[in-house]
């Protein structure tokens, strides 16, 4: 009995060896499949980051490529703009320059209405002058107011030229007892014949 007993306990201890073996094992795999779920959730994490950072990149990316799209138009449009701008500046160096010679021909045209004027004066100087002598000649010419006051005492004189000469004339004078009176009229020589 002692053998069996024996036999026993060794069935025991291989059977307790058994299920420490089986218990072992059970850990082991509890272990494994404790590492491998660890395992697969650090890869979902993992792939997580991953797709996260791939998101973010891509979307810097768009962001970037948006921007440098609008930055092109913006430029396209300065670039426009200034093409305009630099147009309209020799636009208006262009009409500047007409401007200019505008003025100049004024001046040029200003100065020589001027020389005229100047030579107008001079000539109207000259006739005024012309006229105030041929005034002076006729004035000699007509009888003067003491004459006419002596010969015809009692008479009135109406004597006004349009212009300075006049075309009439009138003269008064006494022969012994006849007493003469000229008036004359030699229409339109009156200015333009002085």
């Amino acid at each position: 009995s002692t053998m069996r007993a024996m036999a026993d306990v060794k069935a025991q201890q291989v059977s307790m060896m058994e299920k420490l073996r089986r218990e072992k094992a059970e850990a082991i795999h509890t272990a494994e499949k404790q590492k491998m779920r660890i395992a697969i959730i650090s890869l979902i994490g993992g792939l997580l980051l991953i797709s996260l950072l791939v998101f973010f990149i891509c979307r810097a990316l768009s962001i970037k490529k948006k921007a440098n799209a609008e930055l092109l138009e913006k430029n396209t449009i300065l670039f426009e703009q200034k093409e305009e701008i630099t147009a309209q500046r020799d636009e208006i160096a262009e009409q500047k320059e007409e401007i200019e010679a505008q003025r100049d021909e004024i001046m040029a045209q200003r100065d020589h209405i001027e020389e005229q004027r100047d030579t107008i004066k001079a000539q109207s100087d000259e006739i005024q002058a012309s006229i105030n002598y041929a005034r002076r000649i006729q004035r000699s010419l007509l009888t003067p107011d003491e004459t006419i006051n002596r010969v015809f005492p009692d008479h009135f004189l109406l004597y006004k030229p349009r212009n300075i000469v006049s075309g009439d004339y009138y003269w008064v004078g006494q022969f012994g007892d006849n007493k003469v009176c000229i008036v004359a009229d030699c229409t339109g020589h009156g200015v333009p014949g002085g």
